[in-house]
């Protein structure tokens, strides 16, 4: 993909609008402002040790490879600078790091490695658009399995990336290649388990985007496999420019929350980010990305990035191919261009499967776990 194509796709996920005020200390504390003679922060916990400095600095040294040059200030979890630090840019995952946006001015090479992160969801923006804030769990994409501390869970965890793409799509033709989407697919080791009535909670958060339709399609096919649904709720989702030669939608969406889900396993709770009310869904969106708490205009919610939780071990975001391939066409239409298109029903059947290979962690009972492709990812993507 060109750079300035790469640069306009990470601008929609990150403009997004109206501010959910919860969480840390809203009401009396004193913002920090970064101070003038550093261009970084870093933001640790001493109760973490094992995790505390090694992901910053693994961060810096990888930026410093692109003529990044952070002179850094290091604040501490308890301390007045540190708690400042944390409410203002609603750290929830120990380490982070906050540096100015200023410092890719004049750094093309740079704007394009922090435009990949941020699309990949290593970085976000704060809520002015004028730092950059480190995201902790889904570091693991790129530095291996991660040890963080939660101020949300109030313990430490470890975090690893498992998608792997060359073993869930195997391609090397470039034009398939150019249909995968950089999804970020992380495990969390014991992390909280979220489950009720004795089943386990898949939780979907979704906007009206492109990415979330074409998700919701990819989800529904996996949960089929567990389940059944009782209507066919369907809408179509905003458009998006992403340059002069590519538009992603509008997209055929599943309403998951309105169609009547039933399994013996399993239970959908799937909420829209513009009407996101539900309390375990709105610590997700806290835990996972800083990002989603800063929603400027409405357009935002047009161009939000699906949240997967899968009974809080297994957490996805975005859609694992990207949404053009389907743009404005009706469910049968689709259909049939799968059937017509052998290329992109691979990739698309493939993404279904490593779907269905988290779920099989949960409930392998279902036909669709003895499936060697299945079977493969559930062996091979840890």
């Amino acid at each position: 993909m060109k750079p300035e194509v790469h640069l306009v796709l990470v601008i929609f996920p990150i403009v997004v609008a109206v501010i959910l005020s919860f969480y840390f200390f809203w009401s009396e504390t004193q913002f920090l402002t970064i101070p003038t003679e550093a261009t970084e922060i870093a933001l640790v916990d001493s109760n973490c040790a094992s995790c505390t400095n090694s992901l910053p600095y693994s961060v810096r040294a990888f930026l410093e490879a692109y003529n990044y040059s952070p002179n850094n200030l290091t604040f501490y979890l308890g301390s007045k600078e540190g708690n400042n630090l944390t409410e203002k840019y609603v750290v929830t995952a120990l380490p982070s790091l906050v540096f100015p946006a200023s410092a890719l001015n004049g750094n093309s090479n740079l704007s394009i490695i922090i435009s990949t992160l941020l699309y990949g969801n290593i970085l976000t923006f704060n809520q002015g658009q004028e730092e950059f804030v480190l995201n902790t769990p889904f570091s693991s994409a790129i530095f291996g399995p991660i040890r963080y501390y939660s101020p949300l869970q109030n313990r430490i965890i470890t975090s690893k990336d498992i998608l792997n793409h060359t073993l869930v799509y195997g391609t090397t033709n470039p034009l398939e290649r150019d249909v995968i989407n950089p999804t970020t697919v992380v495990e969390e080791i014991n992390a909280s388990q979220l489950n009720s009535n004795n089943k386990t909670d898949i939780y979907f958060i979704y906007g009206n985007s492109p990415f979330s339709g074409l998700e919701s399609l990819i989800l529904r096919d996996a949960l089929e496999n567990f389940g059944s649904f009782s209507r066919n709720v369907t809408y179509y989702s905003s458009s998006i420019n992403a340059g002069r030669l590519i538009t992603f939608g509008p997209q055929l969406s599943y309403d998951l929350s309105a169609s009547n889900y039933s399994s013996r396993y399993f239970q959908i709770k799937a909420y829209d980010i513009s009407d996101l009310t539900d309390a375990t869904a709105q610590e997700l969106v806290a835990q996972y990305d800083q990002n989603l708490f800063y929603m400027y205009n409405t357009s935002g919610f047009n161009n939000f990035e699906p949240l997967i939780d899968i009974g809080g071990r297994y957490v996805i975001v975005s859609s694992p191919l990207k949404p053009y391939i389907f743009n404005g066409l009706n469910q049968s239409q689709i259909e049939k261009k799968l059937s017509e298109n052998e290329s992109l029903a691979f990739l698309f059947n493939r993404s279904v499967m490593f779907m269905d290979s988290l779920l099989c962690e949960y409930e392998n009972s279902s036909q669709i776990c003895s499936n060697p492709t299945v079977e493969k990812f559930s062996g091979e993507y840890k």
